[in-house]
This record gives C-alpha cells, sequence and structure tokens, in this order.
C-alpha cells in the first residue's frame, strides 16, 4: 500500500531543496597572485556556453560575490532573489526520498545565498571558484551550471512524479468506496505534484526546448486532477450535529468550513462521516455583581463510522462578561462560532495533510 506522511504548509519555495546540487569536485579558493585566473573575466573559456550557464560575482564579501554569482544563473528562469518559504511537509518527505536525482546534502552553495534565493532556483548550481585580490580588497566567485545534467535532473524528476501521480490515480480509481476522505487526499497530494511539475517544465524549457516538449504531453494537469478532487468532495457527506444550537449558527460555522474545501453536509444520522459536537454553558458573576458572565466548554470531533475512528478533534473552552447575562451569551456564542472556524478550519486542513494511506 502506498504511503505517505502528508502535512500541509505552503507550497512550492522548498519543492526541490533536496536536490540543490553539490559540488563534484571541491572549491578552489586562491589569493591574490601577479595574474588574474581567466575566469574572472572569461568564465567560458573554462566553462564553455554550449554546456554551461556561468555566473561571475564581484564584491568587497565572499558571500556577497557568491550571492551575485549565483543569481546571475538563477535568474535565467526569470525568478528574482526572494526570501525563502516552507513548502508543504508532504513535498518535502517525498523529495527527501526521491533517488532520482544524485546529489548530496552538501551544497557548494552557503547558507547565506540559500537564505535569499527560492531554493528550487538553486538545482544545478555548483561554486567551482574563489579568488581574492587582496590588492583591491575584493573577492571574486565563479558559479556553473551543467545544462546536460541539470536536463537530466529535471527530466528524473518529471518521471518520478509522474510516476507517483499514477499510482494515485490509479489507487482512487481501484476502490470499492470512490467517495472518501482517503481518496480526496490521493488526488490532492496528486494534484500538488502536477504543480511541481509545471515549474520543472518551465525551467527545463529553458534549458532543453526539445526535451520539456516531449515531456509535456504526457503530463497530466493539475487542473484535471482538482476537477476530480472537487467531484469526489462534493459527493463525501458529512453529516453535523450539534446540542445546545437553538439557533443554528454553532452548525452552521462546521458546515462553512467543510463547504470551503469543497465538502457536501447534511443533517443526516446515517453517514460514514459525522461531526459530534457538545456544548456546555455555564453562568457566573463577579464578586461585586455588576459583571454576568458566560463560560463555555466544546467538544467536538470528526468520525469515520465505518472503523470508529476519531479523525480531527477539538475541544476548546472560553469565558464572556457583560453587564447582563443575555448579552454575555451572545458574545459567547459569537466566540463559538468564530474559533469553529478558525481552529476547526486549521485542525481540518491539517489532518487532510497528514493523513497516512
Amino acid at each position: 500500500m502506498y504511503k505517505v506522511n502528508l502535512r500541509k504548509a505552503a507550497i512550492t519555495a522548498l519543492l526541490l531543496c533536496a536536490a540543490v546540487c553539490s559540488a563534484s569536485a571541491a572549491k578552489k579558493e586562491k589569493k591574490s597572485s601577479a595574474k588574474m585566473p581567466d575566469w574572472t573575466s572569461n568564465p567560458s573559456k573554462t566553462y564553455p556556453s554550449s554546456q554551461f550557464y556561468t555566473g561571475v560575482g564581484q564584491a568587497v564579501s565572499k558571500n556577497e560575490a557568491e550571492l551575485q554569482a549565483v543569481t546571475q544563473i538563477a535568474s535565467i528562469f526569470g525568478q528574482n532573489v526572494e526570501n525563502v518559504t516552507v513548502a508543504s511537509s508532504r513535498m518535502t518527505q517525498f523529495i527527501a526520498s526521491d533517488n532520482t536525482n544524485t546529489n548530496t546534502s552538501d551544497s557548494s552553495i552557503s547558507q547565506s545565498t540559500k537564505n535569499k534565493i527560492k531554493q528550487e532556483n538553486l538545482v544545478g548550481i555548483e561554486v567551482k571558484e574563489s579568488y581574492l585580490d587582496e590588492k583591491h580588497n575584493t573577492w571574486y566567485v565563479l558559479a556553473i551550471m551543467d545544462k546536460a545534467k541539470v536536463s537530466q535532473m529535471y527530466t528524473n524528476m518529471l518521471n518520478r512524479n509522474s510516476q507517483e501521480i499514477a499510482l494515485l490515480l490509479g489507487q482512487v480509481d481501484a476502490s470499492s468506496d470512490k467517495y472518501t476522505l482517503d481518496n480526496y487526499v490521493r488526488l490532492d497530494f496528486a494534484r500538488e505534484l502536477a504543480l511541481v511539475s509545471d515549474g520543472y517544465i518551465k525551467k527545463l524549457t529553458v534549458i532543453n526546448p526539445s526535451s520539456a516538449t516531449s515531456l509535456e504531453s504526457s503530463l497530466v494537469s493539475a487542473s484535471e486532477i482538482q476537477k476530480k478532487a472537487k467531484d469526489i468532495a462534493i459527493k463525501i457527506p458529512i453529516c453535523i450535529t450539534v446540542s445546545n444550537d437553538s439557533d443554528g449558527r454553532i452548525a452552521k460555522a462546521f458546515a462553512e468550513v467543510l463547504s470551503a474545501e469543497g465538502f457536501n453536509t447534511t443533517t443526516g444520522s446515517n453517514e460514514r462521516y459525522l461531526i459530534n459536537c457538545d456544548v456546555l454553558y455555564d453562568e457566573g458573576e463577579s464578586s461585586d455583581k455588576k459583571t454576568k458572565f458566560y463560560n463555555y466548554t466544546v467538544t467536538a470531533s470528526l468520525k469515520d463510522t465505518s472503523i470508529g475512528e476519531e479523525l480531527v478533534p477539538l475541544s476548546f473552552t472560553g469565558r464572556e462578561g457583560s453587564p447582563t447575562i443575555e448579552n454575555a451569551k451572545q458574545r459567547a456564542r459569537n466566540s463559538i462560532v468564530n474559533k469553529i472556524k478558525q481552529n476547526f478550519k486549521v485542525q481540518f486542513q491539517k489532518y487532510l495533510q497528514t493523513q497516512q494511506l
């Protein structure tokens, strides 16, 4: 059975962090000599432009010179230098287990540079040499990208993604009960993989247009997979029952969260997925009796009745005060509704991103 630990997080910037290329040989660092190295002014003499992209940085700081050199190559993808954001954990884990590239975690690129450039744009870039011109207190750094090597890396990663997408779609099609949360998660992960592949194709188009064109026709689009996921979600009824919900606002808060994710909600009691929510109230007042308090305790869970498991637990407490008990009660209900919209949304999305298949 296919297994993947899924976590959300944001989506795209660390998608290739495990694929950042390590140097094929130790970086060469030189200090001032009578003659400047040829690569400082003519890198293509050693690394022909037909086979390599090259970048030369020049700055007082070695780190700044490296950043300039690496950015020159990264910019071929049309991306500016920007801060790194966090990708979803399911993609991070998937890439960490990806053996389609031959790189190790020892990158020749410094951490300070990696903190300033989208890491997916660092794939295949190596810092090869550095030189300190002591006379002018200036560092020079040479970075390169082997076009053939990186083209093969993207091809391998595209093929790996396609295989995983095919596996996920096949599992959905083979399910005896198609309309389940498990299948929704499979499709959602397949969609995320397809989005990553879109990024790979765009970069491969820059490096090797003919190879990109050949591979692109065989890819399943993210929009096509997303449509399949939506079709399944709307056919997964989730029943909501809430105690002490006289105006139905608490049940409606749960429904809004689920509907935003594309799921259907019902008030029936024979559905596979069921949300039970118990709300308890307790009145109180301040010692001077000028302020009335309305305490509340909310305990809820989304359960899969077919296997008898609690999928998404939720519980919280609170208290609202006011000069009148009715106003305190109304404020308490408003607080419960807002907390469900916030907290249940987070917990439900976390479940969808972390369940094991």
